[in-house]
């Protein structure tokens, strides 16, 4: 890929959770090819190795590791945060990607507002909303 000389991310240390998704992994992926050092935040160390696989594979000299944290597990947020100034010394950007829905938080055309699955809506907003505020911090 060719770097854009317009703003240059070479060494700066980006955390991204989600990344172990299609979007988010796919911008990790562009970001590392442009030279920034990334974290990949998941839940599942299976899909970080994978994703930290295919990262290499499009860019052989990438700088990333893959930490293991849920969005929603401010201990396990903390101790992340602390391995990545261990390791690079500061954190230059975040990019929530994080995220989702689920069957049971949605409204079909035949259902009513009143068949809303409240507990999988509650699931839906602490993901989406939680999950995006507790990384900020």
């Amino acid at each position: 890929m060719i770097k854009n000389s317009l703003f240059d991310l070479t060494d700066k240390v980006i955390v991204i959770t989600g990344s172990t998704g299609a979007l988010a992994g796919s911008a990790a992926d562009y970001l590392a090819a442009q030279g920034a050092r990334i974290v990949f935040l998941g839940r599942s160390q299976e899909k970080l190795d994978a994703a930290l696989a295919k990262c290499r594979s499009i860019t052989p000299d990438a700088q990333c590791i893959g930490l293991i944290a849920d969005v929603l597990d401010r201990p396990a947020l903390e101790a992340a945060r602390d391995a990545v100034l261990e390791k690079w010394g500061r954190i230059d950007a975040l990019v929530n990607g994080a995220g989702g829905n689920m069957p049971g938080a949605t409204i079909s055309p035949d259902k009513t507002f009143s068949d809303l699955d409240f507990d999988s809506f509650q699931q839906v907003v602490d993901l989406n909303l939680h999950g995006t505020v507790l990384p900020s911090l």
